[in-house]
């Protein structure tokens, strides 16, 4: 089994996971496959997109930026977790989403399966966010690495979403951040 072969499969099964959770008539077949396509493309050929003259860190996508933008429409609930890479992201949605469903151990178990090309929002492929609309949890939880300028600011606060910034001692950032890059398959040594 070859790298994209052992990625399809994972991705495959998270996905179909989340997927089968969402509510409404509609089958979200396609979009399962277009997402798990995405995200093999990201991660096998890694590459800087550009998007309004910003570079986007290889896994994260200017044409889901761009839909997120133009296109997407967040619900009033919704929080966004926005920061620089290796500032915290994780753990403040993790946070998060543990204080809003602490009540309801169902919802603490569907809302775990929500993976990374799900929640940031310039992740995966625009087809996501019509899977993501259709989940049956009464709020949802996103991170983003875009600045503010990307994100349509005006939009999110018209429509009641909360945004949560996260700042981190820039020393403590950039060593977590080389190491994180020294990880990277692409990076050079």
């Amino acid at each position: 089994m070859n790298v994209s072969d052992e990625l399809r499969e994972t991705y495959t099964n998270m996905i179909t996971e989340v997927s089968n959770l969402a509510k409404g008539p509609k089958s979200f077949e396609k979009h399962v496959t277009e997402l798990i396509e995405s995200l093999i493309e990201t991660e096998v050929y890694p590459e800087i997109e550009e998007w309004k003259d910003r570079r986007f860190f290889p896994g994260f996508r200017a044409k889901t930026a761009e839909f997120c933008y133009d296109d997407w429409h967040p619900r009033k609930g919704d929080v966004v977790v926005a920061s620089f890479l290796k500032t915290g992201t994780h753990w403040v949605r993790e946070i998060v989403r543990q204080l809003f469903f602490q009540h309801d151990a169902t919802l603490i178990e569907e809302t775990k399966k929500i993976g990374f090309f799900y929640a940031y929002l310039e992740t995966g492929s625009p087809c996501k966010f019509e899977i993501m609309d259709n989940l049956p949890f009464p709020r949802r939880i996103f991170g983003t690495h875009m600045p503010a300028e990307l994100l349509n600011v005006k939009k999110y606060t018209e429509k009641g979403v909360k945004i949560i910034y996260v700042y981190r001692n820039p020393k403590d950032q950039l060593v977590s951040f080389f190491h994180f890059m020294r990880s990277m398959q692409f990076a050079e040594p």
